[in-house]
């Protein structure tokens, strides 16, 4: 921060502080362009990635990198460029504990799972959350409140939100808030390691209609001399399209990235081409579209599928043409060339011959069980016990649902429907209406919901709100549903708390909350019947608080503890206890 410091004792004469550093922060502003953005490293040892920019998630993108921390917490995080901090966010889920600094340039940098931030944000975002009485807050700040120098401590690194292990997540966002790829910034990461290419996928025999096929074969590559191959070429009818599970791997690090581009060529032409700077939150949803779903669901796969959908809106398409799809029309023989890079220029090509066996199948009947959906319209499906209704531009492409019915078992209170294949994905949820079709006499209906049912059997809460006989709500997609009832309230455990036990300051109330079905809604503690802060880690299902000495006092009578934990049904349970401090 010297050039700041400089700064403000040429200009000290103001009397007012905040306008010294507003100016300041509006003269760098208008004198740093986005092309000039030249950030620093987060940490203060050598960065090693655990993911990269465009990784293939679930259900998005991922927006930023993930930098490693040795498997610790509590290291320390500093502002990549001088700013300051415009947003504070805390949340169980997704980043946790995260931090928005703004740029003289209008870019935007976050730095997620934090475990704190710097000593006057803490005091602050620690306030302002005992003012709205929640652990969860989401804090706009103004952008003379927390000015920040490039190299600054900001935080300590932790495992906060939806994290898998000890790292800080960082984004690099333009100034319309769009994710981009935070490794074309001069962080000093190393890579000479070209993509790790696996399988070639083959969808063979493509309902242009539909973008369905009849048969899907995965090839494992062999690497020779450099270079992907099979050993055989591959026959096709119809149209034909193609997939590749890869994965970029960086120095270091034994971490699966993601691709940054592939380009495919057939007989020398290019037919489609990818390459991920950048994307709008807005589009990340298309990820169901361009990965193989079903693969990344159900095997863990993440597989690059090379054609595009018609109702599939994402930007990193070079040459959409003919949507990928390919039938040869004078050779029954084509070559086929596929080009993945990472970053860093690294290269991995594979080379195949692919070979015409007939024109496809044509299919011109339709089981009456079976539903044909027009991806750019409104649809609805209806029975005397169930309403489905799938918006406009919902799914990527048209497409055909089965649907079945059967009867249920006892602690159900509808049949079982079962709506399309569940790995066919959507962008937008489904309403479903299903009726009670057995007695609930003796249950509140507020308890009722509707719960989906996987192939594993895995059984999960849509929510659901009770009207008339019905239960309607907003579901994750095709699958099978029921309507089933939460009256079991959440469990709370004691990890580590003495009843009538001595606490010092800093000392750890500790508990695991869960719920059976529908999750924890709320959770809210008090001492001495005044609200305190318990954080909760949902991942760890942690509940827990820390003795702050400056909102205790110090007594030699017991102070009293009273948690109070509700799911989404609003099953409430309850914990009493005493202890000294």
């Amino acid at each position: 921060m010297q050039i700041l410091r400089v700064m403000y004792v040429n200009i000290s004469c103001f009397q007012n502080r905040k306008i010294t550093f507003l100016l300041i922060y509006l003269f760098c502003l208008s004198s740093i362009s986005a092309q000039q953005f030249h950030i620093q490293s987060p940490i203060d040892f050598p960065i090693f990635l655990s993911g990269n920019f465009g990784e293939l998630r679930s259900t998005h993108f991922h927006a930023g990198i993930d930098i490693k921390t040795n498997g610790e917490t509590g290291k320390t995080i500093r502002a990549i460029e001088q700013g300051y901090v415009s947003r504070v966010k805390i949340q169980t889920g997704g980043y946790g504990h995260a931090i928005y600094i703004t740029h003289p340039n209008g870019y935007t940098s976050v730095y997620g799972h934090l475990n704190a931030f710097y000593p006057k944000l803490e005091n602050y975002v620690r306030n302002q959350q005992y003012l709205r009485k929640s652990f969860e807050v989401d804090l706009y700040l103004k952008s003379d409140q927390f000015l920040v120098g490039k190299g600054e401590m900001i935080g300590i690194s932790g495992n906060t939100g939806q994290s898998g292990g000890p790292h800080l997540h960082l984004e690099i966002r333009d100034a319309n808030q769009v994710p981009l790829n935070g490794l074309k910034y001069g962080l000093p990461i190393e890579d000479t390691i070209p993509p790790q290419l696996k399988n070639l996928v083959v969808y063979n025999d493509i309902d242009q209609n539909t973008f369905m096929w009849k048969e899907k074969k995965i090839i494992p590559l062999r690497k020779i001399n450099g270079s992907y191959s099979i050993d055989n070429p591959v026959d096709y009818e119809g149209f034909v399209a193609f997939g590749i599970e890869g994965y970029d791997y960086l120095n270091g690090s034994s971490n699966r990235c993601g691709i940054y581009s592939i380009d495919l060529f057939i007989d020398s032409s290019l037919y489609f081409a990818m390459q991920i700077d950048k994307f709008s939150f807005g589009e990340t949803k298309y990820i169901k579209s361009y990965c193989d779903y079903e693969e990344k669901i159900v095997n863990s796969k993440s597989v690059h599928r090379l054609f595009i959908e018609p109702n599939n809106k994402l930007s990193i398409y070079k040459t959409p043409y003919n949507s990928g799809l390919y039938t040869a029309c004078n050779s029954t023989t084509s070559k086929v060339k596929m080009v993945t890079t990472d970053v860093y220029g690294n290269i991995s090509k594979i080379y195949f011959t692919i070979l015409k066996k007939g024109n496809g199948s044509t299919e011109t009947s339709i089981p009456e069980n079976v539903a044909e959906i027009d991806f750019s319209k409104d649809f609805k499906f209806e029975g005397d016990d169930y309403k489905f209704e799938i918006l406009s531009n919902s799914l990527f492409a048209n497409k055909k649902m089965e649907y079945a019915s059967y009867p249920s078992g006892q602690g159900f209170y509808s049949e079982f429907h079962i709506f399309g294949n569940e790995n066919i994905p959507m962008a937008k949820f489904p309403k479903l209406k299903l009726k009670l079709t057995k007695s609930v006499e003796k249950i509140n209906p507020e308890k009722l919901i509707i719960a989906r049912f996987d192939t594993s059997g895995k059984i999960s809460s849509e929510g659901g709100a009770y009207n008339s006989g019905w239960v309607s709500a907003n579901v994750t997609g095709f699958g099978k549903y029921a309507i089933v009832a939460d009256t079991i309230k959440p469990e709370i455990k004691i990890v580590s708390f003495k009843n009538n036990g001595w606490y010092a300051a800093n000392d750890m109330l500790l508990f695991k909350i869960s719920d059976e079905l529908s999750g924890i809604k709320t959770y809210n503690g008090y001492i001495d019947g005044s609200w305190v802060l318990f954080e909760y880690d949902a991942k760890a299902d942690n509940l827990f608080y820390k003795i702050d000495p400056e909102r205790i006092t110090k007594s030699k009578n017991p102070h009293e503890l009273k948690l109070f934990i509700m799911d989404e049904r609003n099953n409430v349970n309850s914990f009493t206890g005493k202890f000294y401090y």
